[in-house]
This record gives structure tokens, C-alpha cells and sequence, in this order.
């Protein structure tokens, strides 16, 4: 079910005090196993690959509750496979969600006997939903004066809601919690909850294919059950409705809507075979947890099932938890570390604005002394550069003299957006970071001893989100801390803080069992101090040449819109893909091939195979690539542009790209077309400062040289050492003639193959690209592996090797898990075939890369050239030069870059300058 009409109030705006009084706990077992899966990192499994992210949230989410609830009584409710009451009534019912994910399928058989080991009672029943289930257990117990709280990820729970039953739903992952009483439930849809099935019925339910009334949105819905109360009355007052269409559309759906709200309703008479007041949770069973938590290799959380105990988790509740018990997702961790910290002293806050860490040394030291040196202080610092981006509140906790080894000096939590920062200590030692980048630019230093995002990345890099809470619940560690305001967010920080060391050294020993120590000190440390320089460097465009290309840019869109207007012989929006359709498949007739939810698909793949039937198809994929260009970079990047150095500073991270290839964002400089003439004449709009030129160097087929030399493939080692065109030959080789007889086509296609054993392009996806069927791209992939016996031994090889080691790593030791090898599913099998070639070539690409970039930049400064980098374009670097250093500076850059890694055949690079980025090329 949607948010509610009332926006500016979210599920995060309110705590679980509510639910900390309910003795009777029902849980939606389905919905929390679900919502566990897509929370953790898919990569999380045993050590011979067999996934475990949704056992291991749904194992702390009762954790948490054992701990920190102290319930006297737990159900689990499941729903049951096969069909239901309300899909007897309606087929469609939740018939658009796609079936269980393969990798949680696997784990669905083991939930139950995980419920039953904590001393919990599972329940179900066949033709209901576990929604049914809790229902009619939450009505016994109101009927009996029990309170209960109903733990769930499913909105339609909202209606169980009474003054004796709330709701806790997840609002975070799996650890963060809010509770719904009936004012919370009113407050965050607009309506009270016995108005849930009636709103679902006006508005309808997406994620349950449950239709409503047209033009019904929440608002709406809201304010009609706030006149009329109930949908029932509403239907019987059509006439009192405001609104011709709205009117019209109650009376013409109006029978449809009553049966939505039958199937929103919960049903809450089943004939359960419970006896709910004589059924008391026993105590979990602890060798059977430990047995379990021991084949899934929840290391961490095997070690806290002495700590199980329903009657024992009293002062649990009293303390903020941060983090939360989980597993190192298979790899050996250390214990569970609980750090306690005294109580601090008052906080206060010190405005400033910082240019130095040591001027924040200078605040601290001329703080308020407390009288007991061996509690710590807890301030609150605005940091920030002078710029208003770049401002940030610093909460810094002080340790002094604490005897039992703890913090020394100064550590502090720096909380800007979603990503926590921690440093410690400042003013020129030693500096611990969790994102280090992502500090203000006063507190940046060119001294990062350890960045825990960093390891945290090489240790999960398919992660999506990189939160601190959310690692140190992983991790197993915790902390409590009782602050004497009882400030949640000071008291998060101080916890976090208290952290960041075991931290540190859990994820260090991971790194090094698993052999990426050098990769990550040798790597990644150096490439983030230097992309630490790049984006402050930043890089300037031309204003009057971007205002140029958009004007030109601008006057074509327009002729191009009138061209489609003259084909079609009428006026229409070609930016919207209905009216599009309509007039491809209704009006012109053309053959549709497929269909979206809301009509025709009209999209690229779909336009390329109607090209030549019609001329409007051309000037429709024109008028996107422009309108895209236009919207993208033309109108967009002056606007980014520092307005007095006309600097663009773009954020480059290491931490989104599985393979370990840098991404840039905000904006994103790294996809600016090359092959197309206006993407060409916005690379021409980038220019140097005056008095220098733009230096550009890139690498030649780093990707096919790489797969030459870890195949030892001789013909392409020959090819490469002889310095012959690698796709000409390769069509050679292929089509069984002379080189000089290669044709245009026979070349692309040897290209397309090229590229796609890197890319792990499958038959059908070379076939789309060549225009030929699946059966010839099969058999063109076939000869070219018949050719080249060493790269089929190469990639049988891994493909070997990362079904049974549920990882490949690439020629540095990064490592990638590949899951989908375990898969059951066929299609997902074949693509972790091909993601464990492609990571290995394209992995080790980047690696090179970066040696690249660090090799570049140290030269740069031992050489003391005023050159510098402004950017990297995947095996591309670009630098700003003073024209005296041209000639040298070019020379070195080329050395360091093909001597990064030595390897046969050699790696090779193209070089130029030029007074843009495109003349630089």
C-alpha cells in the first residue's frame, strides 16, 4: 500500500516505544524473510557458495526482539504456496510479481526450522495469507486484553491496528524499527485504521494488482472516507460527490471497488488450530541454533546464543544498541566485540569555519575542562570550507585517560547526508576514515591510514549502500552507551566512535586471509588520495562554446520536431512513448513486436528493428539522442560550473562498480559520447586554464591484450607484438582468408566477437548486434573459439574455477563473489559465466588503470611539474598542462602508463595535446 496523502510524515519520523509494552508478538514470517533478502548484499554465503543474507536478517530481526522487547509469546505466520481465497475471487491477485528469487528459494525450506530453534510457533493455513493468520490472532488477543504488537513490512497490517495492537515495521533494513498506534496510523496515511480496505479499494494497491477507482489518487481517497467514512457510503452518495469525472467513475467502477476492498480486507475468523492462551515461547534451543548458525557460518551470531534468553535482555533494553549481531558473510571474523562508554559530559556547540583539522585541535583544546578527565565529552562542530555545499555538523567525542585502552586523543564523527565519516586522530597522525572522501574539504588530508568504506567495498563490492550502522550490524559488533540527555544522535555517534577500531581490525584480517592486503595498501589508498586532488582540481569548460552548441543543438530538436509533424500530419509530443505508439501501430500501421504495461513499447531496441519502414523512425531516434544530449550535458554542466573559475568538480568513486572501475558523478563526465558529432563537439567545450594545454593518453585494447596474455592465445599474442589490426585479423583467422581480403562486415563482426568475449555477450546478444540470426552468431562464436584453442582453455577455466569457488579474482587479487554459477535457474547460470570472464579482464583493466593514475601523479610530483590530472574515462587520462611541459609531460605520462603492469604482449598507448578535449585527442 502507498504513503498516504500527508507526505511530510514518514514511517522514520517515529520510534518503536509503542510496541516495547506487548507481550503477544505476531510475525509476518513471509514479509520479514522478504524484505531480509533484498536489505543484506546478495554476495553473502557460505564458503562453498550457498546464499544465507535472508537468514541472517531475519536471525537478528528476532535477535532484536529477544534482546530488546522481551516478548512473552512469539507467532510466525507464513503465507502457504498454491492458490487463495482472494485469488478464487479475483485471478489477477499479485498475478504481476515476478516469482521468488532463485538464491532466496534456496533459502526458503530452512526458515521454519530457524523460527522453531528460536522456541517460537510457526503458523499458517492453507488458502490464506499470513496477513489472515495474524489478523485472526491479533483479534483473540484484543478479545482477551493481550497487548500485541504485529511485526510486518506489509502497509495492509495498518487496519489491525487498535488501542491494544500496533504495528512494528522495518524502516531501515531490517535492524530500524518504527511502531503505529492508531494516532501514529491516522498521522501517516490521513485515514484511521478500520479505513485501510476502503482506502486500498479507492486508490487501488500495486504491489498487490488491486484495482481502484480511476483518477483516485491518496489524497482523494483520503478525503472522501474523511466525509463519508466508508467506501459504502460514498457509493450510496455518488450524487453528494464533487466532480463530473469522479462521479462518473464511482458509479461506473463501483461494483469493482467493493470487491477491491474485499480483497483488502484482512480476515480475522479463521478456524486456527491455536490454542493461543495456553501457548507460552519457550526458550530458544540452544544447541540446535548453534548447529544451525554453524552450517550457514553465522560465526558471530553462533557465539551469542548463550546470550538467548527471554528473561535476560533487561538491560539491553535500557541501552542504545548500534549495529546489530550479524555474520561476517562467511569468512572468518572476529568475536563479537560490546564496547561500553562512560556517560559523557553535556554537549555544546562551537560554530566555525575550519580551514584546518588543526584548527579543530585548537576548539578542542580550549574546551570546558570537566572535573573527572576519564569521562569524555561529547561537542558539536560546524565544520565547513566557506562554501554553503560544503558544510557539515562534526560531532566529536573526547576520550582522555579511559583506562581500560580505549580511544586516545581526538576522535571524531563527522554525519553529512546518509554516509557516516569517522577520523582519529587529527592534526597530522595517524587517520582512520569510514568514506574519507566524503568529508568537508577542511578536514580533507593527503594522511588516510585506513578508510573503512574502502574495505568494506573489496569485501562486498556487488554492495549497494555503504551506511556505518549497517556494517557494524553485519560485522557483529556493538556498542551501548547511556548519555546523560539522551540525545539518539550523539548517542549513536559516541557508540560508533567507540567502533570504528574493532571495525578496522575485523575487516584487515578479512582482507588479508583473503589475500587483498596489497591491493587495497598498494591500490586503493594511493588512487583515493590522488582522486582526492583530481575532483578538487575540477575541470573548466567554456561557457560561450556550451551556449553555442546548445543554440545549434536547440534549432535542430526544432526542425526535427517539425519534420515529424509533416510525416505524421499532425502535431504530437515526441517525447511521450503513448502518442508515439499510437501512431506507429494504430495509425501508421506498423507491426508492433511488444507491449508494456501501458501500451505499445516504443523504446530503442523496439525503433531500431522499425527503421527502415517508415522515415519518421530516424527522426524520432535522432530527436532522442539530441534531446537527451541536450538535457544531459548542454543544459545542464554550465549550471554546475563553479561560477567564478568556470570549474566543474566532478566526485569519483571507488565503490560502485563490482569490477573496481572508477564511476564519476554529479555529474557524470566519464559517459560523454565520442562517437557521435555533437557528443564530439561538447568534448571541444571542455578546455585548460590559460597558458596550459589538455593532455590526453589512453590505452590501446588494454582489455583484448589482457585476454592475449592470460590466454597465452599465440595468434594474438603475434597479432599484438606485430602491431596489426586485432579485428582484421581476427576476421582473417575466422573466415579462413587473407587479411587483404577482409570485407567491412566481416571486420565488424570480428570486432562485436572481440569485445564480446570481455563483455561476455551471449549468442543472442551478438546476434542483435550483427543483425543475423541466433543459430549464425552461435556458430560464428564457435569458429572464432576453434581458432583460438587458448582463450576457450581460458574461459572454460574460470568458469571452472568460479562454480566451485563462488568467486574469481582478478590478475591483483580483487576479488568478485559470483552467486548466479549456484543459481537453478539456467539464465542466471549464464550470466555468472559471463560476468566471471568479464571481471577478470575488465577488473584487471582497472586495476592497471589506477597503478596508472598513481604512478602518473607521484612522477608528476617527484618531477615537480605543475601538471596535474583532471580526469580518468576508463582507460583514458586526461591532464591540464603548462605548454612548456607538453612535450615532457607527455613522454612521462606514457611511460608510467605502460610500464603499470608488464605483460606479453605489451601494454600500448596513444597520446596527444591539444586546446580541448576533443583537439587532445
Amino acid at each position: 500500500m502507498a504513503a498516504g496523502a500527508k507526505d511530510k510524515v514518514k514511517t522514520s519520523d517515529f520510534d518503536d516505544v509503542p510496541a516495547r509494552d506487548a507481550s503477544l508478538f505476531l510475525i509476518d514470517g513471509s514479509s520479514l524473510a522478504y524484505r531480509s533478502f533484498f536489505a543484506l548484499p546478495q554476495e553473502i554465503a557460505t564458503a562453498d557458495g550457498r546464499p544465507t543474507n535472508a537468514l541472517l536478517g531475519f536471525s537478528n530481526m528476532l535477535i532484536k526482539l529477544i534482546t530488546e522487547f522481551e516478548p512473552g509469546t512469539v507467532i510466525v505466520a507464513w503465507d502457504v504456496g498454491g492458490g487463495t481465497k482472494r485469488r478464487e475471487e479475483f485471478p489477477e491477485y499479485k498475478s504481476q510479481r515476478p516469482p521468488m528469487p532463485d538464491l532466496l528459494s534456496q533459502q526458503w525450506p530452512h526458515f521454519m526450522p530457524l523460527v522453531e530453534a528460536f522456541g517460537f510457533t510457526n503458523v499458517s493455513m492453507v488458502g490464506y495469507e499470513a496477513d489472515d493468520v495474524i489478523g485472526t490472532l491479533s483479534k483473540w488477543a484484543t478479545e482477551a486484553g493481550t497487548r500485541t504488537c504485529i511485526v510486518t513490512y506489509d502497509r495492509d497490517a495498518m487496519q489491525l491496528v487498535d488501542d491494544n495492537t500496533v504495528v512494528l515495521m522495518t524502516t531501515k533494513g531490517v535492524s530500524e524499527t518504527a511502531a503505529f498506534t492508531p494516532e501514529r496510523v491516522q498521522l501517516r496515511y490521513d485515514v484511521r485504521p478500520e479505513q485501510i480496505p476502503d482506502f486500498i479499494a479507492l486508490r487501488g494497491d500495486t504491489s498487490d494488482n488491486i484495482p481502484g477507482i480511476p483518477g483516485v489518487g491518496d489524497k482523494t481517497a483520503a478525503d472522501l472516507l474523511r466525509t463519508f467514512g466508508s467506501l459504502e457510503e460514498i457509493l450510496a452518495n455518488i450524487d453528494k460527490v464533487t466532480g463530473a469525472k469522479r462521479k462518473e467513475n464511482l458509479a461506473n467502477f463501483g461494483s469493482q471497488s467493493a470487491m477491491s476492498k474485499r480483497l483488502a480486507t484482512i480476515v480475522r475468523d479463521l478456524p486456527l488450530e491455536v490454542d493461543l492462551p495456553a501457548l507460552q515461547t519457550s526458550a530458544p534451543d540452544r544447541s540446535r541454533l548453534a548447529e544451525i548458525f554453524q552450517t550457514f557460518e553465522f560465526r558471530t551470531l553462533a557465539r551469542r546464543v548463550a546470550e538467548l534468553d527471554l528473561t535476560g535482555a533487561g538491560e539491553g533494553k535500557r541501552a542504545a544498541a548500534v549495529g546489530g549481531a550479524a555474520s561476517d558473510g562467511g569468512a572468518d571474523g572476529a568475536a563479537a566485540t560490546e564496547r561500553f562508554v562512560p556517560t559523557p559530559e553535556p554537549s555544546e556547540l562551537v560554530s566555525a569555519r575550519l580551514v584546518s583539522p588543526q584548527q579543530l585541535t585548537s576548539i578542542l583544546d580550549a574546551r570546558p575542562r570537566g572535573a573527572d578527565s576519564e569521562v569524555p565529552v561529547l561537542l558539536r562542530v560546524e565544520a565547513g570550507s566557506g562554501s554553503a555545499d560544503d558544510v557539515a555538523t562534526v560531532a566529536v567525542l573526547v576520550e582522555e585517560g579511559v583506562p581500560d585502552g580505549g580511544m586516545h586523543s581526538h576522535w571524531v564523527a563527522v554525519m553529512q547526508g546518509e554516509l557516516s565519516s569517522i577520523i582519529a586522530p587529527l592534526a597530522g597522525r595517524p587517520l582512520f576514515t569510514f568514506d574519507h572522501k566524503g568529508l568537508p574539504a577542511a578536514l580533507r588530508t593527503n594522511v588516510c591510514a585506513d578508510d573503512l568504506l574502502l574495505t568494506t567495498y573489496l569485501l562486498q563490492p556487488g554492495r549497494r549502500t555503504f551506511l556505518l550502522g549497517e556494517v557494524l550490524g553485519e560485522e557483529g559488533l556493538r556498542a551501548r552507551v547511556a548519555l546523560a540527555n539522551a540525545d539518539p544522535e550523539l548517542e549513536t555517534l559516541a557508540a560508533q566512535v567507540a567502533l570504528l577500531e574493532p571495525l578496522r581490525t575485523v575487516q584487515l584480517d578479512k582482507l588479508r586471509a583473503w589475500g587483498m592486503e596489497e591491493l587495497y595498501r598498494d591500490i586503493e589508498l594511493p588512487t583515493l588520495r590522488v582522486l582526492v586532488e583530481l575532483e578538487d582540481a575540477g575541470i573548466k569548460i567554456d561557457d560561450y562554446r556550451m551556449g553555442e552548441i546548445n543554440a545549434k543543438v536547440a534549432d535542430q530538436l526544432d526542425e526535427l520536431v517539425d519534420r515529424a509533424y509533416e510525416l505524421v500530419g499532425r502535431e504530437f509530443n515526441l517525447g511521450s512513448p503513448k502518442q508515439l505508439g499510437t501512431i506507429l501501430f494504430d495509425e501508421l500501421g506498423l507491426p508492433s513486436q511488444r507491449s508494456g504495461k501501458t501500451g505499445f513499447s516504443t523504446d530503442a531496441r523496439v525503433l531500431r528493428d522499425l527503421r527502415d519502414m517508415h522515415p519518421l523512425i530516424p527522426v524520432i531516434e535522432q530527436w532522442r539522442e539530441l534531446s537527451k544530449l541536450k538535457g544531459t550535458y548542454l543544459d545542464t554542466l554550465p549550471e554546475l560550473a563553479d561560477p567564478k573559475t568556470h570549474r566543474i568538480h566532478t566526485t569519483f568513486s571507488q565503490t560502485v562498480a563490482a569490477t573496481g572501475r572508477l564511476s564519476s558523478i554529479n555529474p557524470n563526465l566519464q559517459n560523454i559520447p565520442v562517437r557521435t558529432a555533437v557528443g564530439r563537439e561538447i568534448r571541444s567545450a571542455f578546455v585548460p586554464d590559460t597558458g596550459c594545454r589538455f593532455v590526453s593518453v589512453d590505452y590501446s585494447q588494454v582489455e583484448l591484450r589482457l585476454l592475449a596474455h592470460i590466454s597465452q592465445e599465440p595468434r594474438l599474442i603475434d597479432v599484438f607484438t606485430r602491431g596489426e589490426d586485432v579485428h582484421t585479423m581476427t576476421a582473417a583467422e575466422v573466415a579462413g582468408v587473407e587479411p587483404s581480403e577482409v570485407t567491412r562486415e566481416q571486420r565488424s563482426a570480428a570486432k562485436a566477437i572481440n569485445f564480446g568475449i570481455i563483455y561476455g555477450i551471449s549468442s543472442y546478444g551478438l546476434s542483435q548486434q550483427l543483425q543475423v540470426s541466433r543459430e549464425a552468431a552461435q556458430e560464428y562464436i564457435d569458429r572464432y573459439l576453434g581458432r583460438y584453442p587458448h582463450v576457450s582453455d581460458f574461459i572454460e577455466r574460470t568458469i571452472e574455477f568460479a562454480t566451485e569457488n563462488t568467486f574469481v579474482a582478478t590478475l591483483f587479487g580483487r576479488r568478485r563473489p559470483i552467486l548466479e554459477l549456484r543459481s537453478r535457474a539456467y539464465a542466471q547460470r549464464q550470466l555468472g559465466e559471463r560476468l566471471a570472464v568479464n571481471t577478470i579482464l575488465q577488473g584487471t583493466a582497472a586495476d592497471i588503470m589506477k597503478v596508472a593514475m598513481i604512478r602518473t601523479h607521484d612522477a608528476l610530483v617527484a618531477g615537480g611539474f605543475a601538471a596535474r590530472i583532471v580526469l580518468q574515462i576508463h582507460d583514458e587520462l586526461l591532464l591540464e598542462v603548462p605548454e612548456a611541459e607538453v612535450v615532457e609531460v607527455t613522454r612521462l605520462v606514457k611511460r608510467e602508463m605502460t610500464g603499470a603492469f608488464e605483460m606479453v604482449p605489451p601494454l600500448e598507448v596513444d597520446g596527444g595535446s591539444g586546446i580541448n578535449w576533443l583537439d587532445a585527442k
